[in-house]
């Protein structure tokens, strides 16, 4: 049995999170098929969400950057990307974010 290792890390001096991975395996990408197809595509924390775009293969939501005008996502390469809108798509009522109705 093959056995690798997905790691993500928080750096104590930016405390910026990033994912590291070793080589990958034959029965690792088995096991990587099953991962990819499950679950939404987000995560609370930067440093979840870095570790399950590495080990899903997608992009992921990380909700506690999420704002009224932005969603911030990390990707699987390691790195973070932020859509910025020109007006709110959302707003928080009772602690939770709600889409925005845009006129059609």
């Amino acid at each position: 049995m093959a056995m690798a290792a997905e790691v993500a890390l928080v750096s104590q001096d930016t405390g910026r999170a990033f994912a590291d991975a070793t080589a990958a395996t034959s029965s690792e990408s088995a096991q990587s098929d099953f991962i990819k197809a499950s679950g939404p595509a987000e995560a609370q924390t930067e440093a979840s969400a870095m570790l399950m775009a590495r080990l899903q293969d997608r992009k992921i939501e990380v909700l506690s950057e999420r704002t009224a005008d932005s969603t911030t996502y990390a990707l699987p390469s390691g790195e973070l990307e932020t859509e910025a809108y020109a007006g709110p798509i959302r707003v928080k009522r009772d602690g939770k974010w709600d889409r925005t109705e845009r006129p059609t």
